[in-house]
């Protein structure tokens, strides 16, 4: 949706829409040093549980990309608040993790090609209520795309 070029309005990064760069779709969600983000996009109030009820979810599905960067983080925010930076709960990133914040490091090199990534993010954090997202490059520009939860485990 390219209106998440204006949901992610804080940062010193870059957003951009690319519509070369993309696993599928039209475009992916290109990011430059360091981050864009909010911690409360329009509409989203999106419940993680262990046992969801419809409209609530468990899975966390994204593909990410870094050719050039050391590595790449999302960061999850809690009902419109950010983990704190020495708690890792609230932050995925594969490759070196470059900046002042804990995180949960799913893979020691950062992803040179697409890469798809499922969490269960009940699993790895308990209950939440997703408003907002970081999508942070770590020392180089990072692709997103397919950034979808899901109430059950999908597969790649």
């Amino acid at each position: 949706n390219p209106k998440i070029l204006d949901w992610l309005s804080q940062g010193d990064g870059k957003a951009t829409m690319d519509t070369i760069e993309k696993i599928s779709g039209l475009a992916s969600l290109k990011i430059t040093p360091p981050q864009r983000y909010s911690s409360t996009i329009p509409n989203w109030s999106f419940k993680i549980r262990e046992e969801p009820d419809l409209g609530e979810f468990r899975y966390l599905r994204l593909a990410w990309k870094a050719p050039n960067a050391n590595g790449v983080m999302i960061e999850l925010a809690n009902d419109g608040k950010w983990p704190e930076p020495n708690n890792a709960k609230g932050r995925y990133f594969s490759g070196k993790n470059t900046s002042k914040w804990q995180a949960k490091q799913l893979k020691k090199l950062p992803p040179k090609e697409w890469t798809i990534v499922i969490r269960d993010l009940w699993k790895d954090f308990g209950n939440l209520t997703l408003t907002g997202i970081a999508p942070t490059a770590l020392g180089g520009p990072v692709w997103f795309d397919q950034i979808e939860l899901y109430r059950t485990k999908p597969n790649k």
